[in-house]
């Protein structure tokens, strides 16, 4: 979801933004989602609900750093078949997550 994120990172208020969303419940996230018409748009173009974005984002991330070593805990959550998907993937994956957390990284 390159586009999500580049559009998310251009936002003035993202660091607020992204704290604040931190704290939020997940009908409040999906609520916040929804009434970005840009937001939307992108989801739309790509085929996915705000619910699918918000939800999948952390699985698959969760499921990437698994499928790398990290442990599983309490903060780190990764169904086994998810897993597998992430080590199948790998190399198609990790490059785009990485993309995102250095686009993240420069905010």
């Amino acid at each position: 979801m390159g586009a999500m994120t580049k559009y998310l990172v251009s936002l003035p208020d993202f660091q607020g933004r992204m704290a604040k969303s931190m704290k939020m419940t997940p009908a409040e996230g999906r609520a916040q989602v929804e009434k970005d018409p840009k937001a939307m748009a992108i989801l739309k173009e790509n085929g996915l609900t705000a619910q699918d974005y918000l939800v999948g984002v952390p699985t698959l991330r969760m499921a990437l750093m698994v499928a790398q070593g990290a442990p599983t805990g309490p903060t780190i959550i990764a169904s086994s078949a998810n897993v597998a998907f992430a080590k199948a993937n790998l190399s198609e994956l990790k490059p785009k997550m990485d993309a995102a957390d250095g686009i993240s990284a420069r905010k």
